[in-house]
């Protein structure tokens, strides 16, 4: 059997200053001690399966959106490891990490196979807020698309299941991303409308940053 890629350690390719195309292991390249820490914890097969997804799941994401490839093939790892054990969740945050991974790179015909590949598992758990997150990402897709109707619909999808789980900080991106579709379409009267529903969320949770956010959509609209 190939032994896997991720082992014993990540290697990145990186531009020496001579100019060289060089090869370093990736996880002496991070300074973050969290990081380390986190691989100590995969890389230890005595600890808890959920311990080691928990740990490398978590360092996929810290190179999501600069190092996609590298993030899909942590996922890989993530999936394997929650295959052998027949664990449906952490199947479904691994194919959210590989739906994302292409997502950042454009190809939305894979990223929306492994989003409904996580849908399928996170249907199994009855995992609401999993859902509701795979119904937003799959809303993204269809808006970068310039498909408003589906995107809309999937953000619908999404911000129903946030208003049952009365996640208001999630029911508020849903308004904005809703806004934001109707902006595209050149519907001002809907944009406004779905900005101020996030805009009375964002000042009872007092999230300032989000706030100015919604605020400047208000002013391009």
């Amino acid at each position: 059997m190939q032994k896997s890629l991720f082992s014993s350690y990540f290697l990145l390719l990186v531009i020496s200053c001579t100019g060289l195309l060089i090869i370093v292991p990736l996880k002496h390249s991070l300074s973050f001690s969290k990081t380390d820490s986190l691989w100590r914890v995969w890389k230890d097969t005595a600890r808890a399966d959920t311990s080691r997804l928990k740990a490398i799941h978590s360092i996929a994401w810290k190179y999501i959106f600069h190092n996609p490839d590298s993030a899909y093939l942590l996922a890989e790892e993530e999936l394997s490891l929650a295959k052998k054990n027949a664990l449906p969740y952490w199947k479904s945050k691994a194919f959210h990490v590989m739906g994302t991974s292409f997502y950042v790179k454009g190809d939305y015909e894979n990223a929306l196979e492994y989003y409904h590949k996580r849908l399928v598992e996170v249907e199994k758990i009855n995992d609401q807020g999993g859902l509701s997150s795979c119904y937003n990402n799959i809303g993204n897709i269809y808006r970068d698309q310039g498909k408003s109707l589906q995107a809309i619909e999937y953000y619908q999808y999404s911000l129903t299941l946030k208003s049952q789980l009365k996640d208001h900080a999630g029911m508020a991106r849903s308004y904005g991303n809703i806004a934001i579709v109707y902006n595209d379409q050149k519907d001002p009267q809907k944009a406004l409308e779905y900005n101020e529903k996030a805009l009375e969320l964002l000042k009872k949770l007092g999230d300032n940053q989000a706030l100015s956010n919604t605020y400047n959509s208000l002013g391009i609209i």
